[in-house]
């Protein structure tokens, strides 16, 4: 039987949720993604807040506040990645997450962090863009789901798992999510995380070198691993999403160890299908090559 555990302060949500359909047309054009500039329409002061409920795997529900449409971060999005990747984590928590120290960049909804805590990360840091209404989302979305993730953790841990959301602008100092990550150790020495969680980052490619920065200097330098998803959005730009992982092992020395993909619904259009690709990147002293190999799951 579920219980009622205690939300931190922090992590209290607002009033009056509005409920949205998971299928909800969203009129967003995904060709404005690559668009150099962008007008921020002006946000309401007290926007509507609008709650989203997801499953993961066959019976793992999560519950996502959905923050406003924030200029082009299109983290009020559940991207087809995020499910994806997020359904890998729940399938591969005891190599990923078990009492592992994660930080997801980028995080939007935060979906595969929810992931990680009910799966027994040993703390999850979330962060995103330092806009306020990004991490607040961000903040109810954890305590939303807050009696889920303790009720999944209890037979294995008896304490609330240690979490936190901050803002990170990529390629910026990464000391705020580290001193954060002492924090919530009580002094231990967390500053270097087992695994960086990225779903659906690499469309911003003149971001690659920043993101790529902050996953190296977050990450362990000798076992850190990086898990993330992406799709070629945009016909003609493979190549440049593609061009991460050659920055990545050329100057981060982080190397695919493993990689596969799946044909998933379009986050844009629920009628038509997307690939969505899935590596898992190590640093080479530390890696060991996940079982697997390229293939198609329905």
């Amino acid at each position: 039987m579920a219980t009622s555990h205690v939300i931190p302060p922090e992590f209290l949500p607002r009033e009056n949720p509005k409920n949205i359909d998971e299928n909800t047309d969203n009129e967003t054009c995904i060709g404005s993604l690559f668009a150099d500039d962008k007008d921020q329409d002006e946000q309401d002061d007290h926007p509507e807040r609008l709650i989203q409920v997801v499953t993961v795997g066959h019976d793992q529900t999560y519950t996502l506040s959905l923050p406003p449409d924030v200029g082009t971060l299109f983290a009020h999005c559940v991207w087809s990645g995020s499910l994806y990747l997020s359904d890998f984590l729940a399938r591969c928590a005891k190599d990923f997450l078990l009492h592992q120290k994660t930080v997801e960049l980028g995080a939007g909804t935060g979906l595969p962090s929810l992931v990680a805590l009910a799966h027994g990360s040993d703390l999850s840091i979330l962060t995103d863009y330092p806009d306020e209404l990004v991490l607040q989302s961000l903040r109810e979305t954890v305590g939303l789901n807050w009696d889920a993730i303790c009720d999944r953790r209890t037979p294995y841990f008896p304490r609330p798992p240690p979490v936190a959301v901050v803002g990170h602008d990529w390629g910026t100092s990464v000391d705020p999510v580290v001193r954060e990550a002492m924090r919530l150790s009580h002094g231990v020495d967390k500053s270097n995380f087992d695994l960086a969680i990225l779903s659906e980052c690499l469309w911003m490619h003149r971001s690659h070198a920043a993101l790529a920065r902050s996953v190296d200097q977050l990450v362990h330098p000798k076992h850190g691993r990086v898990v993330l998803t992406y799709a070629h959005h945009v016909p003609g730009y493979e190549e440049e999403d593609d061009a991460f992982f050659e920055l990545c092992s050329t100057h981060h020395r982080l190397v695919t160890v493993h990689q596969e993909f799946r044909l998933c619904p379009y986050m844009w259009d629920d009628t038509k299908t997307i690939t969505v690709y899935l590596r898992v990147l190590a640093r080479p002293s530390g890696a060991q090559v996940v079982t697997g190999r390229w293939h198609f799951m329905e």
